[in-house]
């Protein structure tokens, strides 16, 4: 079994300009719905230079106020101005060397072109096994969708190589890895592929699974899945997903 070392799980957002206040709603609604996933998302951590790593806020007006001082970070006079805040958080202080049980969150948003956010366990270590199960992996890929509306997004290990499941390399934005979830507009162009466990949502999104056990690269059916939800969503895989929207 090929050891997961890093797992991600990652949204893709349209260009937008959000305000600071709605970029601070939407991070809010995702913090508290991580909460209800497992004790360990109920404290999130983040770090201001100089001062040392405080507990984030979820009130939405205090929790603006950290992303606004977070934005600062490289020295910038005044985020409001810039045309995205840049915000990470993790689920503990940091402490030297990386550890099993955390989780960071970091985003790229505001802005007029592409937009992200992600959650994902330490580099170069194994995680927790528990943060690799598949239900809690669904969950926090639920999440991060229901918080911020992305126009796509997926959960993939660090070692599921995109070449490997990407055809002939070919430039494209969106990767399925382990699991994809496709809002209600852009599903009703794509037919999971019948190994695939597959599941439409209330919303009309539709979520996609290689397989519902921890993703091992080293499992040629779980390879051979994911290629194939790679190749349904060949109707959708286009960078015009992320032309610029109307903020809401």
């Amino acid at each position: 079994m090929d050891l997961v070392k890093l797992m991600t799980v990652d949204a893709w957002l349209p260009p937008n300009t959000d305000s600071l206040a709605r970029i601070a709603a939407r991070t809010s609604a995702l913090m508290k719905s991580l909460a209800t996933i497992d004790p360990l998302f109920r404290d999130f951590f983040t770090a201001i230079v100089p001062a040392p790593p405080i507990p984030v806020p979820l009130d939405e007006p205090s929790l603006a106020r950290t992303i606004y001082e977070f934005g600062r970070l490289g020295g910038v006079r005044d985020p409001v101005g810039q045309s995205r805040y840049y915000f990470g958080a993790s689920t503990m202080p940091e402490p030297k060397g990386p550890l099993p049980t955390r989780m960071n969150i970091e985003m790229l948003v505001g802005a007029p072109k592409a937009n992200r956010v992600w959650i994902q366990t330490d580099t170069d270590i194994e995680p927790d096994p528990r943060l690799t199960r598949y239900d809690v992996v669904k969950k926090m890929l639920f999440a991060l969708a229901d918080a911020f509306a992305p126009r796509f997004s997926y959960a993939s290990p660090g070692s599921l190589d995109r070449d490997l499941i990407v055809p002939d390399g070919k430039a494209s934005p969106l990767f399925t890895g382990w699991m994809a979830l496709v809002p209600q507009d852009l599903a009703k162009h794509i037919k999971p592929p019948p190994a695939a466990i597959s599941q439409t949502r209330p919303d009309g999104s539709l979520f996609m699974a290689a397989t519902d056990e921890t993703f091992d690269t080293a499992n040629p059916s779980h390879i051979a899945v994911s290629k194939a939800m790679q190749a349904a969503i060949t109707p959708i895989n286009d960078w015009s997903l992320f032309k610029p929207t109307a903020s809401t």
